[in-house]
């Protein structure tokens, strides 16, 4: 990767830290995130039975909230307490 590649991923990524903090800043994003965690089941068993194609459906889908979940803690922690408990 070359220098000016370098400075465009960091640049796109710094563009998707103040995304992320815009939409952490106000109750509703909050609300929203919330609920996309909540759906995700980032702290319920993936695991389906001997239904291995809903356990992987469901790992899947807990891994899309792990990674918000992270995108929280590493971009804005503070609002994560605010999210979970449902503060406004």
């Amino acid at each position: 990767m070359n220098d000016a590649q370098r400075k465009q991923v960091k640049e796109q990524r710094q563009a998707e830290i103040e995304d992320f903090q815009w939409v952490m800043s106000d109750s509703r994003g909050r609300r929203v995130m919330r609920r996309v965690l909540e759906q995700a089941g980032i702290y319920q068993l993936s695991y389906a039975g001997e239904n291995t194609h809903c356990t992987a459906f469901n790992e899947g889908r807990r891994n899309v909230g792990l990674f918000v979940n992270d995108e929280i803690l590493a971009i804005c922690p503070e609002k994560w307490v605010e999210t979970m408990k449902g503060s406004n």
